[in-house]
């Protein structure tokens, strides 16, 4: 959000799908992968409406890329994602960002048992959005998840950045009552508002070590820069499970 020298980020930020080793200060777990083959997306804001990009595949072999970072760099805010996948198959339709109604969601991370917890998944989402869901992936039904606690919360008479506090508690505290073990690294944003989330949840048959939150970075020293490893020099380590709401 907000920095100078954007492409210069981005192809950073991309670079590391192909990286040899992980770049994670700070934390130590058995989750991050060095290799994100199985597809990229950006969502960047211009004129309050969030556009996408996305393929499914490595970044390197898109021949269209350059054009759309040429378009990219002229929003204030870019949001990116690199994909190594969990559940689904390397398609277009398991491509992060998800999106619906001017609203964007990209997910790092993964369910347990995923396979086995989709019609659980399928029971708490509003049946409006069934119809929206046209992939495999966990992070898509997280999304439509998210949208379902969202419609539920009433927007009277709170303001706007406590409506989206209560929605982001609300929607976590679901997760927990619903008994899954998941790596939740999360971006939604809409017109107004950006979550971002370093969180995990773990029952007490896991070790210490696998319960550890996935890598995120924080740096406002320009404008501000968010990443799963440093592309900045600045950067500091969000502490585990925490969430932060950015009005911008």
């Amino acid at each position: 959000m907000n920095t100078k020298n954007k492409r210069e980020k981005i192809m950073d930020f991309l670079s590391q799908s192909t990286h040899e080793l992980k770049n994670t200060p700070g934390v130590n777990n058995m989750y991050e992968h060095t290799y994100h083959p199985d597809g990229f997306g950006f969502a960047w804001l211009l004129r309050s409406e969030w556009n996408v990009y996305k393929k499914p595949v490595l970044y390197l072999e898109d021949k269209n890329l350059e054009k759309f970072i040429n378009t990219m760099v002229k929003s204030r805010i870019i949001i990116g994602h690199i994909r190594n996948k969990t559940y689904g198959t390397a398609s277009q339709k398991n491509t992060h960002p998800f999106t619906y109604k001017n609203q964007v969601f990209f997910h790092n991370g993964w369910i347990k048992d995923f396979g086995k917890k989709k019609s659980l998944f399928l029971e708490k989402i509003s049946k409006k959005y069934h119809s929206f869901i046209k992939g495999e992936t966990d992070s898509e039904h997280l999304f439509y998840l998210f949208l379902t606690v969202k419609d539920s919360v009433s927007r009277e008479p709170i303001n706007n950045g406590e409506f989206m506090n209560i929605v982001v508690k609300e929607f976590f505290q679901l997760l927990k009552e619903l008994k899954l073990n998941l790596l939740i690294n999360i971006i939604f944003a809409d017109e107004k508002y950006i979550v971002v989330s370093r969180y995990s949840i773990f029952d007490d048959t896991f070790k210490e070590r696998e319960k550890t939150p996935l890598s995120l970075y924080y740096d406002n020293s320009d404008g501000v820069v968010i990443s799963s490893e440093p592309i900045t020099t600045n950067y500091k380590l969000i502490p585990e499970n925490s969430i932060l709401i950015i009005q911008h």
